[in-house]
């Protein structure tokens, strides 16, 4: 309003009061509110951040620095961020993909951003399992980041105990019998052979009666680190079948190839040199082969199950044992091998006519030599 001049000559002037307490109340109210708001997500025992459009980083939590360690001069932005907690290249497009889909998830329904486990790396080399989610509103959101690293170590630790043989740290049964079932039915759709290796340490007992159960115990642990150097493909598997006993399971292996890695199998162990002063057979630990290899008569015999090729192993190690000596390798196939010397006991033939495996008596036991082990073959006639 303009001030208005009257006729005695003073001046009026018009004025306006608006009182303005329960607004300054409201945004005094409101000013604690986002400070208690911040403190409260600055206290948060999981680690939050905001990002906006551009991808700036514009809030980082007490927990956020702790878990991560980075300055914010060194990660103005997610891009700058993603460099130093994701430094291989590969598995950062890989987490950028995963975090891509939960964001078009998230727009889909209501703004969660679903957590998902990412491999995080520290400042200081660290790496981190994180549960990585939070919300979307409108072009910015918030992350939040739930370590997971302990928890992870805890289940890798149950795995471990549950499919690992605590003496001498391969596979253990359990393991093996998951992986042989997976691997039968596998191998059943593709039509690809499949090999399983049953071994046995010869004489160990009177290896523990003479030198104690301590230093077993040792040869047991020496005998499975020399099996396990000798599987080079990432799906062959050994294991601890009990006792002095092991097992490899090699997919897409035939016959011959399984008869090959028996004998590298044997080699190996007898390279070792342990001494066995009470082995009938050697100076020095030794062991003995069962193979059966997966084909169409070993499938029939079996109905299919996965143990069949198991059984067939074992019957190829113990059955035959009078007639093994240390660093055999008995061979049961479908294929039609050169049969050399003499024919193969009455008592291992009745059993593999009652599997099924073999269809009429025409078998001979192969036999080559191959120093410092001896192998044998079983091989099938031509109506097998």
């Amino acid at each position: 309003a303009r001030p208005q001049r009257l006729d005695g000559g003073a001046v009026l002037w018009h004025g306006y009061i608006h009182d303005v307490t329960d607004m300054k109340r409201q945004a005094l109210q409101l000013q604690e509110t986002e400070r208690l708001l911040q403190q409260l997500m600055n206290d948060m025992p999981v680690g939050l951040c905001m990002v906006d459009a551009q991808r700036r980083i514009y809030f980082r939590n007490r927990r956020f620095l702790e878990h991560f360690g980075y300055a914010e001069a060194e990660v103005p932005t997610l891009h700058e961020w993603a460099l130093l907690a994701y430094p291989d290249g590969d598995y950062r497009q890989q987490a950028a993909h995963a975090w891509g889909q939960a964001m078009a998830g998230a727009r889909a329904q209501g703004g969660v951003i679903a957590a998902q486990p990412y491999r995080v790396t520290a400042r200081d080399g660290a790496q981190h399992v994180m549960d990585i989610g939070g919300l979307l509103f409108g072009e910015h959101f918030l992350a939040t980041f739930q370590d997971r690293t302990e928890q992870q170590a805890q289940s890798e630790l149950l795995h471990r105990l549950a499919y690992v043989d605590g003496l001498t740290g391969i596979a253990n049964r359990r393991q093996f019998d998951q992986q042989l079932e997976a691997e039968w039915r596998r191998c059943r759709r593709s039509g690809k052979p499949l090999a399983v290796l049953l071994l046995d340490i010869d004489y160990f007992k009177q290896y523990n009666d003479l030198y104690g159960h301590q230093q077993g115990d040792e040869c047991l642990k020496a005998v499975a680190t020399a099996l396990r150097g000798q599987l080079g493909r990432s799906h062959d598997l050994v294991a601890r079948y009990g006792g002095e006993e092991f097992v490899c399971l090699l997919p897409e292996c035939d016959a011959a190839g399984a008869l090959h890695k028996g004998q590298e199998l044997c080699h190996a162990v007898q390279a070792l040199g342990l001494a066995h002063a009470q082995s009938r057979v050697a100076d020095v630990v030794t062991i003995s082969v069962g193979v059966a290899c997966q084909a169409h008569a070993i499938f029939h015999a079996t109905q299919g199950r996965s143990d069949g090729a198991q059984n067939v192993a074992h019957i190829r190690l113990h059955q035959c044992a009078p007639a093994v000596e240390h660093g055999a390798v008995l061979v049961v196939d479908d294929l039609n091998l050169q049969a050399v010397g003499r024919h193969i006991d009455a008592d291992l033939r009745a059993v593999l006519i009652e599997l099924g495996v073999l269809r009429d008596h025409r078998v001979n036991l192969g036999v080559q030599r191959a120093d410092p082990c001896r192998v044998l073959a079983c091989a099938f006639g031509a109506g097998a």
